[in-house]
């Protein structure tokens, strides 16, 4: 210690001396020497204070400047259930192909989602009948240009029976070809309002798929293995033993215009059903759960889920089946039914809330204020009347048939208690998937319509969809009806399209071959770490990923 003080002494005689002036950097050198502990912990807090103050200020100052942007990078995770098929617009039908089939493909116009990408830089639509194409600069996923020849393909393809497009109904009714400037011309025998959709559907490569028999392009591995020219590429789609689907990756199309997505990878995870889908969701395993019974995933809305709601142009009725049961023949006894059901709380009680009831025959996108409606509940009239005119038949119980699916069970036990209450019994079983006959077996059918977001009404209520398979499930057939629905199938003018939806629904109401009950809300569960996600408020469930390469997880700083 003395040699330690000694040394300390010889230094501070060395050490010119300025005096009442600052320290010189020589001497702050061994400031450490003529300080106290305490005095070294003081000095040392302040400039920890210090560093703390400059570092919170810069941080300010480039919050104040700049904003959080979306970034390159993460992933995102949803769990489907149903097993993908076919990643092509040529076959997707059912809600997971359609889902992932636009994904992968662009559509062709941007008929009903104005500002999303598509493979056309312009679509001119001439009266319901002609659309002018005129393509975008855009890339398979391969590296080969889109071009006409693409269009033309796919659709001639479509109009061959042999592949069994679900689409070939639609795409038999037009002819394709190009002009001398390239663009690609779509010409429908007549006006036709489903020409919309057709030209909304995905386009599929010609260099991949021309060399595949028309018989086996369904069956083709290249169904899940897909080169498409949407915002993200299969990487793979990888099943089980016995064939099924479990999981489907895709990755993001670096060479995607206008530019590249901002998640890096999505993964979908396939799961047997709705209750393993929605504990891998519980259990955060997944970001993403897509739910048509919400009744049934109230509990999954937690503090970091946000929930999107999408009401589909869909209308749930209960038919009446009149060749089934002569007394449903009396439109009496139908509008009694009417009578007896009480919307609001089939609504309440089955769904939890979870639609919008109907008075209409057809639903809001395809006719937004109609005049005529259903009549309202009244309990004690259908009382009343079914007391005086009671239904007369083979049997004392009406036999009602129902989808395999627990929301219906739900709505057939809401609906079965109120028209007890009126003195009419009920019995709901589950109508055979896929059986049409089995549909044509009972009193009652509880089922909802799809309308799409062209408003395909003839397809339910012309005569010609009233035999078996056909999805007129009333069996409605009025001539003077048929005409009106032929009739919009050919008139493109808004304001008499508008005026024949008013006529056919009008009629519909009166004639009350259904009680129309309501539409339902789909529910999307998304992880709040997962921003930007839009979905349309109507309209078709599978285009909640329209908008998906604005979907984002990181972030940046920019200038404002």
């Amino acid at each position: 210690m003395r040699l330690l003080e000694k040394a300390r002494q010889q230094i501070v005689r060395a050490i010119p001396r300025v005096p009442r002036k600052m320290p010189s950097l020589a001497q702050l050198q061994h400031i450490d020497l003529f300080l106290e502990q305490w005095e070294k912990n003081f000095v040392g807090a302040l400039g920890a204070i210090a560093l703390i103050a400059f570092i919170g200020i810069v941080w300010s100052v480039k919050n104040l400047n700049t904003v959080p942007v979306a970034a390159e990078g993460g992933d995102f995770q949803e769990v489907i259930v149903g097993n993908p098929r076919h990643l092509n617009p040529l076959f997707a039908a059912t809600d997971v192909d359609r889902a992932l089939t636009n994904i992968v493909f662009l559509p062709l116009c941007d008929i009903f989602h104005r500002g999303v990408p598509s493979l056309a830089e312009k679509c001119e639509l001439t009266g319901e009948k002609t659309v002018t194409i005129t393509l975008a600069d855009r890339t398979w996923h391969d590296g080969e240009p889109v071009t006409a020849e693409d269009v033309l393909f796919t659709v001639q393809t479509m109009q061959n029976k042999t592949v069994g497009s679900p689409w070939y109904e639609l795409a038999r009714w037009v002819s394709v070809g190009t002009d001398s400037e390239g663009r690609v011309i779509i010409n429908a025998r007549q006006p036709i309002p489903e020409l919309k959709t057709l030209v909304s559907l995905g386009v599929v490569p010609a260099h991949v798929w021309r060399d595949v028999a028309p018989q086996r392009m369904s069956t083709d591995e290249r169904n899940l293995q897909p080169v498409g020219s949407g915002a993200f590429s299969v990487v793979a789609a990888t099943a089980d033993r016995d064939g099924f689907v479990q999981l489907v990756s895709l990755e993001a199309f670096e060479d995607f215009k206008p530019r590249r997505a901002y998640l890096d990878e999505l993964v979908f995870r396939v799961a047997a059903d709705d209750a393993e889908a929605q504990d891998l969701f519980r259990t955060r395993q997944v970001d993403a759960l897509f739910s048509t019974d919400p009744a049934q995933t109230d509990e999954l809305v937690k503090r970091d889920v946000h929930r999107h709601e999408i009401t589909p142009p869909v209308v749930v009725s209960l038919f009446f089946n009149p060749l089934h049961h002569s007394g449903l023949r009396n439109r009496d006894t139908r509008e009694a039914f009417a009578l007896a059901v009480h919307r609001v709380d089939v609504v309440k009680h089955a769904l939890k809330g979870n639609g919008v009831p109907l008075r209409a025959a057809l639903p809001a996108s395809v006719l937004k204020n109609p005049s005529a409606l259903q009549v309202d509940t009244d309990v004690a009239a259908a009382a009343a009347f079914f007391k005086k005119n009671p239904l007369r038949g083979a049997t004392s119980t009406l036999s009602l048939g129902i989808p395999a699916l627990p929301t219906y069970q739900a709505l057939a036990n809401t609906i079965t208690e109120q028209l007890a209450a009126v003195g009419v019994k009920v019995m709901s079983s589950v109508i055979g998937t896929g059986n049409a006959k089995d549909m044509l077996s009972h009193d009652l059918v509880l089922l909802g319509q799809d309308y799409g977001l062209a408003g395909n009404v003839a397809s339910y209520w012309h005569s010609s969809a009233s035999g078996v398979g056909g999805a007129n499930y009333a069996r409605y057939q009025i001539r003077e009806v048929d005409g009106w629905l032929e009739q919009l199938q050919t008139d493109a003018r808004p304001d008499e399209r508008a005026a024949l939806l008013e006529k056919i629904n009008k009629r519909l109401v009166f004639d009350s071959p259904a009680v129309f009950l309501f539409q339902p809300v789909y529910h999307y569960y998304v992880s709040n770490k997962i921003k930007g996600v839009s979905t349309p408020a109507v309209g078709d469930a599978s285009e909640r990923f329209r908008t998906i390469g604005d979907w984002y997880v990181v972030t940046a700083r920019a200038r404002k």
